[in-house]
């Protein structure tokens, strides 16, 4: 019996052996061979697994003992798009399906529609709460349970408007044409800051310079700051009160430790930029940056941990120990994370890595991209172009999956959720909840 196992052992070893190493024997060729694996992930489990067209199980697994070389690999699950993808096994290695997350998402081919709202203005979604501007009415309902609106009435109609959102989505600054006003969501109330907004103090500053179009921002504790003919106003509504707090200003951005902006300054040669940070509560002015590129419009953006970008003249920067020019005629900038940047050109989509500094190109088009939101979660990027909502896998082996929702214009505004599975948009006027994975 001993002796049995001993022979056993001797036999079976180099076999053990073999296979532990991932090598096998290839019959064609007549020779030991270090094969490969391919790991499948995706969510949902379940879908169907095709390796140059056979069918090899369903996900979630691993598929050993491969020979190395590419192999096209198909993902199908019913109400789902397909995916596929040309893939390199290589010996010794284990060559995920997707790159970018742990999982591969898949999203419906026939997406939940619902309806929300019609004759919609302008709307504003996050973590909390969407809210919906229409002509007679503001609504709000929690993210979870859009339906289940709450809604207060203007006193006279507007015939447009923007909504800007205060971090933690319990006050929102409504603009609409000359007339402004705060939406208090915790007691449903709408204050109308109309004359408050438009007081200019007699020594404030005057400039020959036009404020961004987001010339109203929360800081990240809630306090309201408007930028008005070229000074940084506090305001105070629930007291109806208004101070200025800084002069001189092209741009500006407002988190819980102060303000940074651009400052100007009059001298021999025109007018010098600078980019500065006040400190909360005394505005005690430092100077981050000498000698600004000459702006003309500009919008400064903060990541969480402080970092610093401007979108000067259509040209996106970032501070590091300069101003470093990331790219040229950039339309949109999203700050997904402290590391990643997604900024759209017009007709590409980039994204940018704070940690290596290296931009990279995502997706172009000739019929032109707007409204780009990347999501490194889920690793995709939804979009706008040629009339569709769409998006594109960050992924960049072989080709890229793409895939389109529904139709939607240029001008459309749409939110993703931080999962990316729902999706708000705003499309001619209507407000559709569309539900993707």
């Amino acid at each position: 019996m001993i002796a049995a196992g001993i022979v056993a052992f001797i036999i079976l070893t180099p076999f053990i052996v073999l296979f532990v190493s991932g090598k096998k024997y290839d019959f064609k060729n007549g020779r030991f061979v270090k094969t490969g694996i391919l790991g499948i992930k995706t969510e949902p489990k379940n879908a169907s697994i095709f390796i140059d067209g056979s069918k090899h199980g369903t996900t979630n697994q691993n598929i050993r003992f491969l020979n190395p070389g590419d192999y096209t690999l198909g993902i199908k699950k019913q109400d789902y798009f397909d995916w596929n993808k040309r893939l390199t096994i290589r010996p010794q290695f284990v060559t995920w399906n997707f790159e970018e997350t742990d999982n591969l998402f898949l999203f419906f081919s026939n997406p939940l529609k619902e309806k929300l709202a019609e004759n919609v203005l302008d709307f504003s979604a996050g973590k909390k709460r969407v809210i919906y501007l229409q002509a007679e009415q503001v609504s709000f309902a929690d993210i979870s349970s859009p339906d289940q609106k709450t809604s207060v009435n203007f006193k006279e109609r507007i015939k447009n408007g923007k909504i800007i959102s205060s971090p933690d989505e319990n006050y929102f600054l409504i603009t609409a044409g000359e007339n402004n006003f705060v939406l208090d969501t915790r007691n449903k109330s709408l204050t109308d800051i109309t004359e408050l907004a438009s007081k200019q103090a007699a020594f404030s500053s005057k400039t020959s310079f036009q404020a961004s179009e987001r010339n109203f921002k929360f800081s990240s504790d809630n306090k309201l700051f408007q930028l008005l003919e070229g000074s940084i106003y506090l305001l105070d509504w629930s007291k109806n009160e208004k101070e200025v707090v800084i002069d001189n200003v092209l741009a500006f951005e407002a988190n819980s430790t102060g303000i940074y902006y651009i400052k100007l300054e009059e001298s021999l040669l025109g007018i010098r930029r600078s980019l500065a940070h006040a400190n909360f509560p005394n505005y005690t002015e430092n100077i981050l940056l000498d000698n600004v590129p000459p702006f003309i419009e500009a919008q400064i953006y903060l990541t969480e941990n402080n970092q610093l970008l401007v979108l000067g003249n259509n040209a996106l920067y970032v501070l590091n120990q300069e101003l470093e020019k990331i790219a040229e005629q950039v339309e949109t900038v999203q700050i997904e994370n402290n590391e990643n940047i997604f900024f759209n050109t017009g007709n590409e989509i980039n994204s940018y890595d704070m940690a290596s500094r290296e931009t990279r190109q995502i997706t172009r088009s000739l019929q032109g991209i707007s409204n780009a939101v990347g999501n490194t979660e889920v690793g995709w990027v939804f979009f706008i172009s040629d009339n569709r909502l769409q998006n594109i896998e960050l992924d960049s082996r072989d080709h890229q999956n793409n895939y389109t929702f529904t139709e939607a214009s240029k001008d459309s505004k749409f939110y993703i959720d931080s999962e990316a599975k729902k999706i708000f948009l705003l499309n001619q006027g209507i407000i559709t909840l569309i539900t993707v994975r």
